[in-house]
């Protein structure tokens, strides 16, 4: 429950960010690039959205993380990387997209819940497991 209550909360971050940007969704890699990958230069989402999160400690940390990957790359969860600057309000809109309901914006780096599977954050605004 607690995983899905964090992710809640970037969601409501990640709106956030979007109305402070004109509808655009932040742009962000899916997670911190390890030492082997060559780095992005972009900013991690967790710190992209650190200024609208900062009152809630490990709000980025999923209790199951017991790999320590929040520990290494700062976030439990990755980003969409196929939502980077998109218009949050036109995600499910255009032809060919899968509903806003079906599209991620975070979700669980690892499957660490029951049958290995991952929670989520969608366009939609609701937080809970991915259809696999």
């Amino acid at each position: 429950m607690q995983c899905l209550s964090n992710l809640r909360q970037v969601g409501i971050a990640v709106r956030m960010y979007a109305d402070d940007n004109e509808g655009n969704l932040p742009i962000a890699p899916g997670f911190r690039e390890s030492q082997t990958n060559a780095p992005s230069g972009m900013p991690a989402i967790q710190e992209v959205l650190a200024t609208r999160v900062s009152a809630v400690s490990n709000v980025f940390k999923c209790p199951e993380d017991r790999q320590g990957v929040f520990a290494r790359e700062g976030s439990s969860y990755e980003w969409n990387v196929s939502v980077n600057g998109r218009l949050l309000h036109r995600i499910g809109q255009t032809p060919g997209d899968q509903s806003a309901g079906r599209v991620f914006l975070l979700r669980d780096r690892e499957g660490w819940h029951t049958k290995g599977r991952r929670n989520a954050v969608f366009a939609d605004n609701h937080a809970g497991p991915e259809s696999r």
